[in-house]
This record gives structure tokens, sequence and C-alpha cells, in this order.
């Protein structure tokens, strides 16, 4: 897959709308048996508060047997778990995916998990390959 990567932020086009995309995300990660936490609404909650933003929503969901490992390492990367990706429309109206490669955890924490990362890694990109344009 090819896609922008800046400052450990991977960016990606979506073939679909903010809301189609979201659908596709829940249903695959769920399909993983991966736990959704929620979904924040950054439009909406702009809109409630009379302001414009472009469509905009973060999906939170985890993997509990993968972010264990780490906090038993380091409990401070519980301020960065759990994992998200946020999908929205940029600027030239283009629908975005972006999350983090899991490699910048390993240079703010404590802790010695290559493997876990790459497998975290694996499991974003598995994750938005089914919606990406960049395929």
């Amino acid at each position: 897959m090819n896609h922008e990567k800046n400052n450990n932020i991977i960016i990606s086009q979506s073939c679909y709308t903010v809301p189609k995309t979201i659908n596709i995300l829940k249903k695959t990660i769920e399909g993983k048996n991966i736990k959704i936490f929620g979904i924040i609404d950054h439009f909406e909650n702009a809109r409630s508060i009379n302001m414009e933003l472009n469509d905009s929503k973060l999906i939170i969901f985890a993997n509990p047997s993968l972010g264990t490992i780490l906090m038993k390492q380091d409990m401070t990367v519980g301020l960065d778990l759990p994992l998200h990706i946020l999908i929205y429309k940029d600027f030239d109206k283009q629908v975005k995916i972006a999350y983090r490669d899991g490699s910048w955890l390993n240079s703010i924490h404590n802790f010695d998990s290559p493997q876990i990362v790459e497998k975290m890694n694996a499991i974003m990109k598995d994750i938005v390959s089914n919606i990406s344009n960049d395929k």
C-alpha cells in the first residue's frame, strides 16, 4: 500500500465517504474480534458549538492481549492505547484515513517488544487495506 508517512502518521486515501469508511472499519475490526470502545464524531462536536469542521471521526479500538503485554512493561503506554484511526475529509474534499505507525511507541515508552509493535502495525495495515485507494 502506498501512503504518506510523516511524523509516524500513515495517511492514505479512502475509496468511500467518511460514514461508509467508518462502517467498513467497524465491520473489519469486529470481524477480527477486536473490541471497539467508541467513535468520536469531531464534525458533530464542532456543530454542537456552532462551528464548522469537515467531516471527521475517530474510531477507538484495542486488542487487550497485545496492549496488556506492553502495559505490563510500561504502564504509561496506556496514555497512547487503545489504538485509533482518524477518518476525515481534507481541505480538498478527499476522504483520508490516518493512524500512527506503532514504531513511535518504542521511541517514547520503556518496553522491549518489537514483535508486538510489528503485529500491531500488521493489524492496522490489514484493517485499512480494505478501504484504501492505495492498494
